[in-house]
């Protein structure tokens, strides 16, 4: 399947490191809609959202079996969310 959809199954940009950065980004898009009540291109209650997604900043996180992996990290209008795996300043993940 992964040579199907033209993937490499092993080296530099292979599925592991696909997947190293596709689970973390995946959590912290599921903190950001726990964080604003709504999911990505859901409307609030109300209509008028008083806090919204606002892109997303690069970052690499350094992996021990993979080396440097960027990811996205999402954020939001009034910057009040926090990362909630790691402080703000940690890029390693074990």
């Amino acid at each position: 399947m992964a040579k199907q959809q033209g993937l490499a199954s092993a080296g530099p940009g292979g599925l592991p490191k696909q997947f190293t950065k596709t689970v973390p980004e995946t959590a912290l898009d599921e903190e950001m809609n726990e964080h604003l009540g709504r999911a990505k291109h859901e409307k609030s209650k109300d209509g008028r959202a008083q806090n919204a997604r606002n892109g997303v900043t690069r970052k690499t996180v350094i992996t021990h079996a993979m080396g440097p992996v960027d990811i996205a990290v999402p954020s939001d209008r009034d910057a009040s969310r926090r990362p909630g795996h790691r402080g703000k300043a940690s890029a390693a993940l074990e």
